[in-house]
């Protein structure tokens, strides 16, 4: 066996167009014997590439990292992902916002568990990748979302911002535990929504949202966002005893009555760490809170009068129950109605 053919070929120089990317290796340590090039030995070091915003257009090199576990390309101006087609041992890859329409080189990362893309055509090539637990697709433009419910392992999911002409599919992802559904005005379907009874985390600020009754049959929510909407009943979360996490700020809201027996929320069952955000609402009375304990709560702008004794009174009450308060007294609440 020729030795020298072998010593070749394990110290081959890494072809790396993409300067940027070249540059990036170098700098992060990948060019042991410091001679301005990356070769293949060193670049099978690699187990952790965080790359966000440098940048980068051209993968070329990049398959030689056959032991990358963590690769993060968001926010740069790539194309073609093909170099990365091999790297099997990958379980987190972020893709965000990029300039990728070919997704099939993901088809045979099954290992990853955490994945991050914009998709502008079809996501059918996802359906290989069974053991994915979180994924993001933010910004993205689909006609369906069907091929998710073959992600059995799937429990966190973002669609922000993106535009879905049929979101049915997504009624069939009964694993989802943390759902984010943030500005997506034209394609929020709530009786979808409704169906995702196990879900833990609900996101969905930005929707226009007024009628939020479907909420009603979410009662494993821990954490919920619903700020900058245009909510006026609140009525639907009476039942969900599960919150402690509740942001409401953005809305129309008048009447909180409905918070009065949050049981965790109002700290009844939990030790604190809870959390409330009632701001820029239309919220007079603020009486349903007043025996909250241990909660961080937020109720500036709204319509509370500084003449109102009782009101003071809440408040001193609150800040004497280990809560938090962050609140501002108006002066003529009547302008703000």
């Amino acid at each position: 066996m020729d030795t020298n053919v072998i010593i070749e070929k394990e110290d081959l120089v890494i072809d790396i167009p993409d300067k940027n990317l070249q540059q990036l290796l170098i700098n992060v340590g990948l060019d042991m014997n410091h001679d301005g090039v990356i070769q293949k030995s060193e670049i099978e070091n690699l187990i952790i590439l965080d790359a966000p915003d440098h940048g980068i257009q051209d993968l070329t090199g990049l398959e030689y990292a056959i032991n990358l576990v963590s690769l993060n390309l968001a926010h740069n101006d790539i194309i073609d992902i093909g170099p990365i087609k091999g790297l099997t041992k990958l379980t987190y890859l972020d893709l965000l916002n990029n300039a990728i329409e070919d997704f099939s080189p993901l088809q045979d990362l099954t290992n990853l568990s955490w994945l991050g893309l914009q998709s502008k055509t079809d996501i059918s090539v996802l359906e290989n990748l069974i053991n994915l637990h979180e994924l993001h697709l933010k910004s993205s433009v689909m006609d369906n979302v069907d091929v998710l419910a073959k992600l059995t392992k799937l429990n966190t999911l973002n669609l922000s911002y993106s535009n879905i002409t049929d979101l049915s599919g997504l009624g069939r992802c009964q694993e989802l535990i943390a759902l984010e559904l943030k500005g997506m005005i034209d394609s929020i379907d709530t009786d979808v929504i409704a169906q995702l009874d196990n879900l833990t985390t609900l996101r969905m600020q930005y929707n226009y949202l007024i009628d939020i009754t479907f909420i009603s049959r979410l009662n494993s929510l821990v954490n919920l966002y619903l700020n900058h909407n245009r909510i006026q009943d609140i009525s639907p979360l009476k039942d969900l005893a599960n919150l402690a996490f509740l942001d409401l700020s953005y809305n129309k809201i008048s009447d909180i009555e409905v918070l009065k027996n949050l049981p965790i929320l109002n700290g009844q069952l939990s030790d604190g760490g809870t959390y409330l955000d009632l701001s820029y609402n239309l919220i007079q009375n603020i009486k349903p809170i007043a025996n909250y304990e241990g909660c961080f709560i937020r109720i500036i702008h709204n319509c509370i009068c500084g003449k109102d004794m009782e009101t003071r009174e809440i408040i001193d009450k609150l800040n004497l129950n280990s809560n938090t308060v962050e609140y501002k007294i108006e002066r003529n609440f009547t302008d703000m109605a």
